[in-house]
């Protein structure tokens, strides 16, 4: 940890309103049915619910510094609820910024594909990826 960058996985399935930027995220009652979510304490899921929203708020830029989180939210964090929300796969922490992530997503999109080409969703993230690049070149 201290090192990196935090990412939540499958984020896109957290927005509400695909066009815009929310001022706030989704949250599913199937996560209540989640073995892996149950076997967190309850301290870890509240973390890992002020993570999704510091995650939002640093606009998917959120450094992998426990002293950072700590002094954002307010709170004590320790490596092992880190470590077990990593394992879980709700957090994965990567070398790269969020925007590096997404341009390696829009380099492995197939456009050719006819599984992409059924699915309005699949051209849809690939616009919001190919506008979020342009927006931070401009930035």
């Amino acid at each position: 940890m201290d090192d990196g960058w935090i990412h939540i996985p499958r984020w896109g399935d957290f927005q509400h309103y695909k066009k815009r930027d929310p001022p706030w995220i989704k949250d599913y009652r199937s996560q209540i049915d989640n073995a892996r979510y149950l076997e967190l304490t309850l301290s870890q899921r509240g973390l890992l619910h002020d993570l999704r929203l510091l995650y939002l708020s640093m606009h998917r830029e959120l450094p992998a510094s426990r002293t950072f989180i700590a002094s954002r939210l307010r709170c004590k964090t320790d490596k092992r609820s880190f470590d077990a929300l990593n394992h879980a796969g709700f957090i994965t922490i990567s070398a790269s910024t969020a925007l590096d992530q997404r341009r390696v997503e829009t380099d492995n999109f197939d456009f050719t594909s006819d599984e992409n080409a059924r699915d309005p969703d699949a051209v849809q993230r690939i616009q919001e990826l190919a506008k979020t690049i342009l927006e931070t070149r401009v930035q």
